[in-house]
């Protein structure tokens, strides 16, 4: 039996300010998936050019281009962020998250961890583990999420008969950060640090990232997003990483640190 009450307390700040990051950007999806929001990008940005030609033909304020520039930059800034918002911009930006992710080489690894991110994505991960310890890529499958998590993703491996005896984890983690710190307190002890990193695309690039400030060697292994995932849901997972990446690497996540005791 699943004791939460086990568990070191979460950070509620952080925890707080992931919600209404979440909440903020799922209503600016909602926003940019209206055909609506295209055309005004299209329009915006030929306002956005004919106001910097404007700009430049003027003589007024020469002598001070600085003070002249200002509001084409800040136009700047405001533009960039809606063409991120558009279709090809998402697109870009997902392509952006997955292309820099190192390919599968092959290679064995100790453990194939997997890391929680929804119930709903817990087959796609289950199944490309219980493949990968098929094929004898590592002895060992280790799930890390929430005990919700933890427990959905448990499930689906013993559907796939993948014995007990090659099931580990932990079912304490909330967040990327906790999911490394967790797994390498339960793992470094048994002298567990090279391993297959199991999670969806857009998440890796973070995933591989804090798992190695921790002091892992890691295999990153793309699990599926499901077919049924529709573009909305696979817009805030893109948007998510990128204020994910951005968050992490101002704490300074991404650079190695002292080992979890």
């Amino acid at each position: 039996m699943l004791d939460i009450r086990s568990c070191p307390s979460s950070v509620q700040s952080w925890l707080t300010l992931k919600h209404s990051i979440s909440n903020t950007l799922d209503d600016l999806v909602a926003i940019s998936l209206k055909p609506a929001f295209d055309i005004g990008l299209v329009l915006f940005a030929l306002g956005y050019f004919g106001f910097l030609r404007w700009v430049k033909t003027r003589k007024t304020f020469k002598q001070f281009r600085w003070q002249r520039s200002l509001p084409s930059i800040f136009l700047g800034i405001l533009f960039s962020g809606l063409l991120l918002l558009s279709t090809p911009g998402l697109a870009l930006a997902y392509q952006g998250l997955v292309s820099l992710v190192p390919g599968d080489t092959g290679e064995t690894a100790e453990a194939i961890v997997i890391l929680g991110r929804g119930e709903f994505l817990a087959p796609q991960r289950a199944e490309t583990a219980a493949t990968l310890w098929r094929n004898q890529r590592a002895p060992l499958i280790f799930v890390s999420g929430n005990h919700q998590e933890y427990l959905k993703i448990i499930h689906e491996l013993k559907l796939r008969q993948i014995p007990d005896a090659a099931l580990d984890g932990e079912f304490c983690s909330k967040t990327t950060e906790e999911n490394a710190e967790f797994t390498a307190k339960t793992l470094f002890p048994r002298h567990i640090r090279r391993i297959l990193l199991v999670t969806d695309p857009p998440h890796l690039m973070r995933s591989l990232l804090t798992f190695q400030s921790m002091g892992f060697m890691v295999l990153p292994y793309p699990s599926p997003l499901p077919d049924a995932l529709n573009r909305r849901q696979k817009t805030m997972l893109t948007l998510q990483e990128y204020s994910g990446l951005l968050s992490y690497a101002l704490q300074g996540r991404f650079f190695p640190r002292e080992m979890p005791r």
